[in-house]
């Protein structure tokens, strides 16, 4: 009984002990805590190899190719580059790197209708003017094609003109 008693003295002294230390820790910018100790993180273009502990500090190798972390990070694995899908319209703009994600832009004939952090994630292609109808302003890689209706006395066989034309009277240059 007296065994039983000393154990749980010895206990409530260690745990008494370990709060304050726990409260009282705060890690710099750069670390993260594990378990009571501040550890580095891993610069951008590395992951953790292995994590530190109380012998040695955090292990960091490159991130493979194909791969990036752009931040400081405590991750395993690098996270995947993004392929820009030209099935969807997405050409690369700038190339992924072991400290960048791929960005994405649209290719010719489309535009940008979901931009993420300067980062397209969906291309549609640019409206198509009916006939009747001219083109006010052409697509760009940001703004659909705006299409305005022809005015009175005017026409667009096709829709690709940037003004209507007049329609011309043909009675009135007939001589008889």
């Amino acid at each position: 009984m007296v065994k039983r008693g000393c154990v749980m003295m010895f206990s409530m002294i260690m745990i008494t002990q370990l709060i304050p230390c726990t409260e009282a820790l705060e890690c710099r910018t750069g670390e993260y805590e594990l378990d009571g100790q501040c550890c580095p993180t891993c610069p951008p273009g590395y992951r953790v190899d292995e994590i530190c502990h109380t012998m040695r500090g955090t292990m960091c190798v490159p991130c493979d190719p194909r791969t990036y972390t752009a931040h400081p990070s405590v991750l395993k694995k690098c996270l995947p580059c993004k392929v820009c899908d030209l099935e969807f319209g997405l050409v690369t703009r700038r190339e992924c790197s072991s400290t960048s994600n791929t960005v994405c832009s649209c290719s010719p004939g489309y535009f940008c209708a979901d931009v993420k952090n300067d980062h397209c994630e969906m291309c549609v292609a640019h409206r198509v003017c009916s006939p009747g109808q001219y083109i006010k302003s052409r697509g760009t890689e940001r703004n659909n094609t705006i299409c305005e209706k022809c005015p009175a006395g005017t026409f667009s066989l096709n829709g690709t003109l940037h003004q209507c034309l007049p329609w011309t009277n043909l009675q009135g240059s007939k001589k008889g």
